[in-house]
Order: C-alpha cells, then structure tokens, then sequence
C-alpha cells in the first residue's frame, strides 16, 4: 500500500511537469500618451473554476462581459450603475481571483525609458513598438511560472498588433538560442467575451496599471484585495538597467552575425 501511495505522488509530479497551461495575457497603457505600459498574465493547467464562478458572478450581476475601465468609468455596459453597485462587481469578481489561486505576474515599462533604447534593441521598425518587448516579457514570465510545462498562450484581440506578434511568436519558437522553445505551444488571439480569463487578466492589467502610475499614494482597495491572491500577485519592471543591458546585449549580437 505504501508502494502505491509513493507510486501515485510521483506519478502525479510526473504528469503536471509535462500537462500544458494555458496563459491568458492582456496590456494596458499602449496608447502613446500612457507614461508606461503594461502587459498582466495568468497561467494554470485548470481554468474552469475561476470561468465557471466568474460566468455565474456575470449572469447574476446582469453583465455580459466585463471590462475593467468600463466598470471604473461607468461606461457601456456599466453606463447608468452607481459607483456603489460598480465596486461591488469588481469586489466580487477580484474574490473569484482569490478563490481560484492563479499564479500572476504583471511586467511594466516605462515609456520614456523604452523610447530611449528603442532604435538600439530593434533594427526592424515594424517590430518598434512597446507593445512587442511587453509581449515577450509576458511570455517569458508565463514560462517562468509554469516551471517545466508546455504552455499554450491566448493574448487578448489586438488587430493593431497580432499579426506580428505572431511572426515574432513563430521566430522565437525557432530560435537556437531561446532555452525553452520547445515549451511554446499555440499562440492565439481571442475577444474578452469569449474567453472569460481575459476578463480576469483585464482586471489585473488595469489595476496594476493604476497602481503603478500613482505610487506616491495608497494602493486602491482594488489592488490591496487583489494583493490577497495565493500566490501574490508579482510585478515585474523592465527599468532603464535592464533595458539598457538589452541594448548592449542586441549590438553585441548583431555586430557578431556581422
């Protein structure tokens, strides 16, 4: 019996070493007049909890599809709530977050700092735009979280960029020197409101974002109640070192191709 007992942990180890996760990323901040930008991700092999609870929070609370700067603004579907009934809908929904123990990570940029090294970390200007070192940021710590498992990755809609995200997706998954290519699995691009743990990363992205812009005050109720998620919720800042140790990195790279 013991046997079995020991048998069954190892098997079970073994399983979710190599069981895919899918990861659900979304950004805030891209447009240019945004002081830094924000890509927020959560990654898990078991999403039917926090979609199920979140779908029944939604149909009890008459929404169709959350949307965290509509909410705060009370815009579209939110238009006509009081404040009072809108943060009741993000306290409930922040708690089917806390409830479903997602690991997320959120990574920031500043902007200013980013268009300082921007010409030096990419040659292709098509490629220039913030969005895509967030992209890529995301995607590392998605793996990062996710340990040893092949992770399948699902960003929110984003006409403006998904073409060549996709491209710089199927160059890395590629790239001799990236170590966890072979963990890279499906890259696609949905809408919010058919893929509910968007909803959730939205939440997440819009929060951070807030809190992240205004750091001299107190955090937002919001952010100190997400801060009660299991793990904690990490942010991870891309600042001037980093980036400009990526820029010394890419020179030296491309003056060896040379």
């Amino acid at each position: 019996m013991r046997f079995c007992s020991e048998l069954a942990k190892l098997l079970r180890a073994e399983s979710l070493i190599f069981m895919q996760q899918a990861a659900y990323c979304d950004e805030s901040g891209k447009h240019d007049q945004a002081e830094c930008f924000v890509m927020s991700g959560m990654v898990t092999h078991d999403w039917d909890r926090l979609s199920d609870e979140w779908s029944s929070a939604l149909k009890d609370m008459g929404i169709q599809c959350f949307h965290a700067a509509d909410c705060e603004k009370q815009h579209g579907e939110f238009e006509g709530l009081s404040l009072e009934r809108c943060e009741a809908i993000q306290d409930r929904l922040i708690r089917v977050m806390i409830r479903s123990k997602i690991p997320a990570v959120t990574t920031f940029i500043r902007r200013d700092g980013y268009e300082a090294v921007k010409h030096r970390l990419r040659t292709v200007a098509k490629y220039k735009s913030i969005y895509f070192l967030g992209f890529e940021a995301a995607i590392v710590n998605m793996l990062h979280l996710a340990k040893n498992s092949e992770v399948a990755f699902i960003f929110d809609r984003q006409r403006e960029y998904q073409g060549r995200a996709k491209e710089l997706y199927d160059l890395l998954t590629q790239h001799p020197t990236f170590p966890h290519a072979s963990r890279l699995g499906a890259l696609t691009f949905e809408a919010k409101d058919r893929a509910i743990p968007l909803q959730a990363v939205d939440l997440f992205a819009y929060e951070s974002y807030r809190r992240i812009t205004d750091l001299n005050s107190k955090p937002r109720w919001q952010m100190r109640l997400l801060n009660q998620m299991k793990p904690r919720p990490r942010l991870s800042h891309i600042n001037k070192s980093i980036l400009e140790r990526l820029a010394d990195s890419m020179e030296k790279y491309r003056s060896e191709l040379d």
